[in-house]
């Protein structure tokens, strides 16, 4: 109920008869708290295509914005000009000039909204983007990539061409689960496609797109410095990446750690090509085992003439290779830190920031 004292308003917590209950308070608390009434009122949108497109979200929304600037300095050069009426166009344009504020306002607020989804930053990384490694893109925040999409409409879902011919790390993570290879087979690409294009800053066909999993606190200090190659492994000393995320969960993260994974772009420069059972001196040992071929590899031999040794399994799911120079090497990449490691995704609220979608699109 409303009383008022001495010209002092007041919301009492007593229902009035007279209101029929109705509590203004709640009711302003209620409006606010109604995340689909506020964006009908700012004529934003929640359309299900926006959710793996924030960027496409901002820049609609900026255009949007534009024009209403636009349309509002015309208002105000005509009520400037205008001779009628008195004083009222001068007032109408003083208001038209202080709805540009708020124009103003309500862009800074979509390019905060667009910094938080585009321009991620997990829980862990609490330094300046200025400290990071040139070639670190962004994070990613989980619940962009292709696993937490929702529904099958508005371009809501996961890329449904194969092969796909877009190979942005961001297309990538965002609309291909975690079994996609982006490209074949290193040895069943095109000798064109292998040409060697090492020290030079044109991307062509011979970059390789490679999964690299490590644990977030791994994955932040990388960021902010380079990969480190390590010192032994099962094909010597380099950096070690897989063609698919699911395939770094068999070798790479059990060595590593979990938490957060890498896509990145590699030049692959010369390649050394060697099957996984020439090498393989434990459990599915075979005839074709080779001691001294093993040795050459193990040892990492193979760096003074090649630049990546890339081993084929029998299972191309398996498929990996190692990089003898990530800091020329890699060229650049995205980070992703998962669910369970990264609590600032659910904190933002960007994991129901949908889920209060009305009419699709509200």
């Amino acid at each position: 109920m409303v009383e008022m004292y001495l010209g002092i308003i007041r919301f009492s917590d007593k229902p009035s008869s007279t209101t029929n209950s109705l509590s203004t308070k709640g009711w302003i608390r209620k409006f606010f708290q109604n995340k689909a009434l506020r964006r009908f009122v700012t004529l934003d949108c929640n359309f299900p295509c926006y959710r793996p497109r924030p960027k496409r979200r901002f820049f609609v929304r900026l255009g949007f914005l534009g024009i209403i600037v636009l349309l509002r300095i015309i208002a105000i050069a005509l009520y400037a000009t205008s001779d009628h009426l008195g004083n009222r166009p001068s007032l109408l344009a003083k208001y038209c000039a202080f709805i540009l504020i708020c124009v103003f306002l309500t862009f800074l607020l979509d390019l905060y909204h667009y910094c938080v989804w585009w321009h991620y930053t997990p829980y862990l990384d609490t330094t300046c983007c200025c400290c990071r490694s040139r070639k670190h893109r962004r994070y990613m925040s989980y619940i962009l990539t292709a696993a937490y999409l929702k529904g099958d409409k508005w371009d809501n879902r996961s890329c449904s061409q194969n092969p796909c011919a877009k190979r942005t790390l961001e297309h990538v993570a965002t609309f291909h689960y975690s079994s996609f290879k982006p490209q074949k087979c290193w040895s069943d690409l095109p000798e064109s496609d292998q040409t060697s294009n090492l020290g030079k800053k044109s991307e062509t066909s011979s970059t390789y797109i490679g999964f690299h999993q490590t644990t977030p606190k791994a994955a932040v200090s990388i960021v902010k410095s380079e990969f480190l190659p390590s010192k032994s492994g099962m094909l010597g000393p380099g950096t070690y990446f897989a063609r698919s995320l699911d395939g770094t969960e068999y070798k790479i993260g059990r060595d590593g750690g979990y938490g957060a994974w890498f896509i990145a772009k590699i030049e692959m420069g010369k390649v050394y090509l060697i099957e996984k059972d020439l090498i393989n001196n434990g459990k599915g040992k075979t005839s074709r085992y080779d001691a001294v071929t093993h040795q050459f590899v193990s040892n990492g031999d193979w760096r003074t003439e090649f630049d990546t040794c890339y081993c084929i399994h029998r299972d191309e799911n398996l498929d990996e290779f190692c990089v003898k120079d990530p800091a020329t090497q890699i060229r650049k990449w995205i980070v992703v830190v998962t669910e369970n490691f990264d609590p600032k995704v659910k904190c933002y609220g960007l994991d129901t920031e949908f889920d209060s979608t009305v009419c699709d699109f509200i």
